[in-house]
Formats: C-alpha cells, structure tokens, sequence
C-alpha cells in the first residue's frame, strides 16, 4: 500500500490525457523560505508516489509567486 500524502494545492485537475496538473499560487505572505522547502518535500514525495501509481507518469506542478527573489527560491 502506498503511503498517504496531504498536498493540498490551489487548483487541480486532469487534461485530455489524464495527466494530473496541480498549481500552487505563492502569495507574498510573511512566511518563511523553510516551510515552502518543507512543502517542496511533500510535493517530491507526492510526484514519487503518483509516478509509481501510474507507471511512470509525471503529475505536473506549476508554482505561481508575485517576487523574484521566492521564484527564484522556488526554482532551487
């Protein structure tokens, strides 16, 4: 049995092929860089988990933010 992961994004759906699509919209709040790490974390273990439940297939995610210094830390 495959482990649970909450990953709660802001929109999500499938396109004509079934691949699943999930956007994250990172406002300017006043959080901290460690905890959207600690979602990249959950986002990794998720794409891991959707990849072995459906033979490979990649969910595709799509991060939005308003500042270049949180895209850029997105990125890394």
């Amino acid at each position: 049995m495959l482990p649970r992961i909450f990953y709660i994004p802001d929109v999500i759906f499938r396109d004509e092929e079934g691949i699943l699509h999930a956007l994250k919209v990172d406002r300017s709040q006043k959080k901290k860089m460690k905890v959207n790490g600690e979602k990249l974390k959950k986002y990794e273990e998720f794409t891991q988990i959707y990849k072995q439940k459906y033979n490979g297939k990649m969910p595709v995610m799509n991060f939005f933010t308003v500042t270049k210094y949180r895209g850029e830390n997105w990125k890394s």
